[in-house]
């Protein structure tokens, strides 16, 4: 545990865990119990801290910073007809190498592997969010949040392979750092915070993860929106830019908004999008995610 090397609104923590390894084949993981999969659905939350000089002086082989591993159920142990991509683990986040400076998430059970990329952020927080319903039918389905955003949603697929077995198989979860490497300096460092579990099955799925309290900063404040004149109204209490985007409590995104604040006050920003009135009633609940330089926030809203 050390000092938080770079505070900002996605982890203002104190104290963090830094995971260091020296160089060749070697790991720095957190790893959880093995828990109940089959027909399980869970939210896996946690944030990542990549220095700005994690690829200086370094050649990667590979690198990953996260995965759920079924061994000892892997394709090195007779399932590999059944995982895609090859390598005895199940699902997994690769930080890439030197060349290839990508978090890519693989969803591993065929026939539907499926992949997500997102360039990797240095010098900065990113947080990730996974929900996942684990099965070996196709009733199964993932989402994916990065910063309060989601940015990758699978339905009716299965996310565990056919021949999965109840409880060798059980997933267990590792974060930190497990890689291959050489290079001119003596290690490479990862940075890791906020990490949760939480069993939601049986629960409605999510539609946007809530900020923390942590995460308010009072920066803006939204004050009102009116579906009927497409406007939002916020408070700002410093200039800047800001942006926001209105999704359904389903997840759908139907709306748009910007502005600009050259000194605090109040301000009115044009909604574009679809419409956002719901036919048949009053008034209806919106998420509203609102961004103002490295300030984030999501709420919850009637917008009438």
């Amino acid at each position: 545990v050390v000092d938080n090397p770079h505070k900002d609104s996605i982890n203002s923590s104190n104290k963090v865990a830094r995971c260091r390894v020296p160089q060749n084949y070697t790991r720095a993981e957190l790893s959880s119990q093995r828990l109940p999969t089959n027909n399980k659905t869970y939210v896996y939350r946690w944030s990542y801290y990549l220095p700005e000089d994690f690829y200086d002086n370094a050649d990667l082989s590979w690198s990953l910073i996260s995965q759920w591993k079924s061994w000892p159920c892997g394709d090195h142990d007779g399932y590999d007809t059944q995982i895609c991509f090859s390598c005895g683990i199940f699902n997994d986040l690769s930080a890439g190498t030197g060349s290839d400076r990508q978090f890519t998430f693989r969803w591993r059970a065929e026939p539907d592997c499926n992949e997500y990329a997102e360039e990797v952020r240095l010098g900065t927080w990113t947080e990730f969010v996974m929900e996942i319903k684990w099965t070996n039918n196709s009733t199964g389905y993932m989402k994916l949040w990065m910063n309060n955003e989601r940015v990758k949603e699978l339905d009716n697929i299965k996310t565990l392979f056919d021949d999965f077995q109840d409880p060798d198989c059980n997933i267990y979860w590792a974060v930190g750092i497990y890689t291959n490497w050489t290079g001119t300096k003596d290690f490479l460092d990862v940075y890791i915070d906020n990490i949760e579990i939480n069993d939601t099955s049986g629960l409605t799925p999510s539609s946007l993860p809530l900020s923390r309290p942590n995460q308010r900063t009072g920066d803006i404040e939204i004050l009102t929106l009116s579906g009927a004149d497409r406007k939002i109204l916020y408070r700002a209490r410093g200039p800047g830019p800001v942006s926001g985007k209105i999704h359904t409590c389903s997840g759908k995104h139907i709306g748009s908004f910007c502005g600009f604040h050259d000194k605090p006050g109040r301000y009115s920003a044009d909604i574009s999008g679809q419409s956002i009135a719901r036919h048949g009633a009053a008034a209806a609940l919106y998420i509203i995610q609102l961004e103002s330089g490295a300030f984030r926030h999501v709420e919850k809203k009637v917008i009438p």
